[in-house]
C-alpha cells in the first residue's frame, strides 16, 4: 500500500465521494464493465473472424492474455484497448460498453461468414461495392430481394 504522500498515491473514490463506492469492485471480484469490455472484445474478434491467436500475435502477448481480457478477468488498459481496435479493424469506441447494465450482442455465425468474405476481397473498389450492395439489401423486402436474385 502506497502512503497518501507518494506521488502515485490516489485517494480511495469512497473517501471523496461515498456515493462512488458502488463503482469500486473488491480486489477479487469482476467488475461488470470489466467483463462487458472483455466479451464486447470476443465478440468483435469473432465477427471479424480471427481467432485468439491471430490477436494476440498482431499484440505481441499470448492467447492466454487475449483469454483473460476477453472473461474480464484482467482489466484492459486504455493503450491496450486502442491497439485491440486497432487489431479487429474497428474505433476504439465500439470496444467501451455503454453501461453496466449493458447486455453483449450475441454471436452471430453470419457476421463471421460475412467478414471472412469481405477479408478476401482485395480489390478495394469491389469492397465497397459489395459493401454498398450489403447495405442496399438491408433496406429492401424479401419479394424485391428475391426477384433481385432470380435475374
Amino acid at each position: 500500500m502506497l502512503h497518501p504522500r507518494h506521488p502515485g498515491y490516489a485517494v480511495p473514490l469512497s473517501e471523496t465521494n461515498p456515493e462512488a463506492s458502488v463503482m469500486t469492485p473488491s480486489k477479487k471480484s469482476i467488475h461488470p464493465i470489466d467483463r462487458q469490455a472483455g466479451a464486447l472484445v470476443r465478440h468483435t474478434r469473432m465477427s471479424v473472424g480471427m481467432t485468439q491467436n491471430e490477436l494476440a500475435c498482431r499484440l505481441g502477448v499470448s492467447f492466454q492474455q487475449i483469454q483473460k481480457y476477453e472473461k474480464g478477468l484482467n482489466r484492459i488498459s486504455t493503450s491496450r484497448l486502442v491497439g485491440l481496435a486497432l487489431a479487429l479493424g474497428v474505433p476504439p469506441a465500439s470496444l467501451l460498453p455503454r453501461s453496466a447494465t449493458e447486455s453483449t450482442p450475441a454471436y452471430d455465425p453470419s457476421e463471421h461468414r460475412a467478414a471472412k468474405i469481405a477479408r478476401r476481397i482485395e480489390d478495394k473498389v469491389t469492397l465497397k461495392h459489395w459493401l454498398d450492395l450489403g447495405e442496399r439489401l438491408t433496406v429492401i423486402g424479401h419479394e424485391e430481394m428475391a426477384a433481385l436474385l432470380d435475374s
